[in-house]
């Protein structure tokens, strides 16, 4: 998002960014740039992500407490967008996005089973 060209009128890539900076330094003028998305992982139970709603998150980087309303039925590493709640824009220039990746939680017995399996085939164990 930030990538797109927010004053057409300049040329994109370094010979817009060169103006840029030019206009800025020599006649103290600023365009708008647009902020960063950003992207993060919020963990979900199964049960969580069959039915959706609204879940709590805390956004570290802007130390805010969220609720993100999570659609039904919500599979691993699908994105939620919160839009406007990225980086910071400059210069009057719009707030990135924020992206939450969805990650699965397991259920403790099932990390257990795994982590045997993992030692078991390290060790090269006989199975019970």
């Amino acid at each position: 998002r930030k990538n797109q060209n927010p004053m057409p009128y300049f040329p994109a890539g370094s010979l817009g960014r060169l103006s840029k900076y030019l206009l800025k330094k020599m006649g103290g003028i600023e365009f708008p740039e647009n902020g960063d998305d950003v992207t993060e992982t919020i963990s979900l139970a199964p049960e969580e992500a069959k039915n959706g709603g609204p879940y709590p998150y805390y956004y570290k980087k802007q130390s805010k407490k969220l609720v993100v309303m999570i659609p039904p039925g919500v599979r691993e590493g699908q994105r939620v967008r919160l839009a406007g709640m990225g980086d910071e824009g400059k210069g009057g220039g719009k707030h990135g996005d924020l992206y939450l990746k969805v990650r699965m939680q397991k259920p403790l017995l099932q990390k257990l089973k795994e982590l045997f399996t993992g030692l078991r085939s390290y060790h090269k164990l006989p199975p019970p």
